[in-house]
């Protein structure tokens, strides 16, 4: 509410023992009173100055009398004590014993007033209130610049957390089981000015999205750098393969949007465009980068990717530490320390990345943005479909796009969509249709009786009439004016093909699998399947093997046609085929089935 317009006078004192004596004497004869300001002063009231140990608290305070000035009677120190929020409300000057305390003054005026102070709502009555009356009081203007107010975080069912209801969340408990990082990302991922429950459910998200990516992305790069004995080189930034330069263009986004955030106290800012730039680098960046990491021969291409997955992992850990001040300093000690010999201590002794705006490219990063809009468009046309990601699908047809664009980023599409060759249509009408029927709820109280002859004509448009609906968003039917939101559309695809819409993007994919497709998707679920063994069976990422497999005819067409593919894949020197395989327990590979084992060669210790 209106505190201030509704504020009561404040009664300092309190009927207590604990806490900081008033500094008043009464005269028990006249009534005169004397506040006095120092020690010094008080010292100088007294027969004998004050000893060197002198403790100002009860009850050693009361005992002390002092000579009336007007009436020369005795004066008694008053029993009262401060509020304890008065104490709160001089911390600017309490804190450096002001003004008696040597350098006192040059500490208060260095210091006063204090960039920023957080608590909850209520001290909007209590601590903030207080040293807003003290500090008006004494200097005319706030003691602080900056504050953020958080609401109470109430317990899973919505109450108020209090010892006396048992409802407590231990916060060294819950550090304990999810860790303190995840406890801290489960306040910054919110308003602090929103009340929430506090559930450990939000802890799991946190892990999820944040943490366990993060650390998955430093531990794929940290595996295979030391497997290939990768030094960081002089130039780290000047890849000019797109993906690179998209990842530290987002990079040096994400350092101007969080020092944005945290300049202007919006932590929750600062903490959003975290969550999102480590969604793009470990849901695209990385997914779609790991096969140069994953190559054999050490070409510039490698070497770029390497320099750049270091620079970006260096300046995201610095970027991150405030916020997650453990995970990251774990990460710095085995990344930024493991491969530069001069690196500070510590992470939190790092300086804050420097401004690298030459990274920035915005005309690339909305390229790049377009590519993940149409292969997230065409996955959910695959998973629609039914058709998993392993199934190659012969072709992604885009209308919305140029030629050039195409030519930039089409192969970045078909690799993440799992098709063989990407088309630009320049006419949408040709990969579906639309038909209309009207909305009987929004034309039946505008048209009453006639509303069956304006339902039949939205149904009698014609593609040209339902194309400039669409465009304008409203259409003349006989001097009366149909919304969209008149009209139900449904669209129609062409046949042979799965088909969406997004504003001016249309994504078909081709429905045909042909034999070949066919076969090259019982491949890869076979390499799935060697996959799978070789991390259960945990062997090095370097680890050649041997497969021995047996299983039905096409399945075994399947994997003779694809062989190098396969062997590429899984590192294996042999595959062999064999008549059967007592010992070993048949798998679905597709919707066919098969037997393997594995054997090693060459093992790496």
């Amino acid at each position: 509410g209106n505190w201030l317009e509704n504020v009561v006078d404040w009664n300092i004192s309190r009927e207590r023992y604990w806490g900081s004596p008033l500094p008043i004497w009464t005269c028990t004869d006249c009534g005169e009173q004397l506040c006095v300001g120092s020690f010094e002063d008080l010292s100088a009231l007294l027969p004998e100055p004050l000893p060197e140990n002198f403790d100002p608290h009860k009850p050693g305070i009361d005992n002390i009398e002092l000579t009336c000035g007007k009436c020369n009677g005795k004066m008694a120190h008053e029993r009262e004590v401060l509020d304890p929020w008065f104490n709160a409300g001089i911390m600017p000057w309490g804190q450096w014993g002001y003004p008696a305390k040597d350098g006192s003054k040059d500490n208060y005026e260095n210091q006063y007033p204090c960039d920023f102070i957080c608590e909850a709502i209520d001290q909007t009555r209590g601590w903030f209130y207080t040293l807003l009356v003290a500090s008006t009081l004494l200097t005319d203007r706030s003691s602080y610049k900056n504050v953020i107010c958080t609401e109470h975080v109430l317990d899973d069912d919505g109450h108020k957390m209090s010892k006396s209801r048992g409802n407590i969340v231990e916060p060294i408990g819950v550090c304990d089981k999810f860790g303190g990082d995840a406890v801290r990302w489960n306040f910054y991922a919110f308003n602090p000015w929103t009340v929430r429950r506090f559930k450990n459910d939000d802890m799991i998200e946190a892990l999820k999205q944040i943490l366990i990516p993060y650390w998955n992305a430093y531990s794929f790069f940290t595996t295979y750098a030391l497997v290939d004995g990768w030094k960081p080189g002089t130039d780290l930034t000047g890849s000019k393969h797109e993906l690179d330069r998209w990842i530290l263009s987002r990079l040096e986004g994400l350092r101007e949007e969080v020092e944005a955030g945290l300049q202007n106290y919006d932590v929750s800012r600062a903490a959003g465009a975290i969550g999102t730039h480590i969604d793009e680098l470990t849901n695209w960046y990385i997914r779609r980068s790991r096969r140069r990491f994953w190559k054999s021969e050490d070409d510039l291409d490698k070497k770029d990717a390497y320099n750049t997955l270091y620079f970006e992992l260096k300046n995201l850990n610095r970027i991150m530490a405030p916020f997650l001040p453990f995970v990251t300093e774990a990460v710095f000690q085995n990344l930024e320390r493991g491969f530069e010999d001069d690196s500070p201590d510590s992470v939190h002794l790092c300086f804050w990345p420097e401004e690298r705006t030459e990274m920035r490219s915005k005309p690339l990063e909305e390229d790049m943005d377009l590519t993940r809009r149409i292969s997230s468009i065409g996955r959910a046309l695959r998973n629609e479909a039914g058709i998993r990601v392993r199934q190659p699908m012969k072709e992604v047809v885009v209308s919305g796009v140029s030629e050039e664009f195409a030519q930039q980023y089409g192969d970045l599409i078909n690799d993440e969509l799992n098709v063989k060759s990407f088309r630009v249509e320049s006419n949408p009408k040709a990969l579906f249709s639309y038909s209309a029927k009207g909305d009987f709820k929004t034309l039946g109280p505008r048209f009453g009786k006639n509303v069956k002859t304006i339902i039949q004509a939205i149904q009698n448009l014609s593609a040209e009439d339902l194309d400039q609906l669409v465009k304008n968003g409203k259409f003349m039917l006989d001097d009366e004016t149909i919304e969209l939101a008149d009209v139900i559309l449904t669209q129609e695809a062409v046949d042979g093909y799965w088909v969406r819409s997004d504003g001016d993007l249309t994504v078909a994919v081709d429905q045909g699998i042909t034999e070949e497709l066919h076969a090259e998707w019982l491949a890869r679920e076979f390499v799935h399947h060697v996959q799978n063994l070789r991390r259960e069976t945990d062997l090095e990422v370097t680890q050649r093997i041997r497969i021995d497999f047996c299983g039905d005819e096409r399945v075994v067409t399947a994997i003779k046609k694809n062989l190098s593919y396969i062997c590429t894949e899984t590192l294996t020197n042999d595959l062999v085929f064999s008549e059967d395989l007592t010992e070993v327990d048949s798998v679905k590979i597709g919707d066919s089935k098969g037997k393997f084992k594995i054997s090693f060669i060459n093992r790496v210790n």
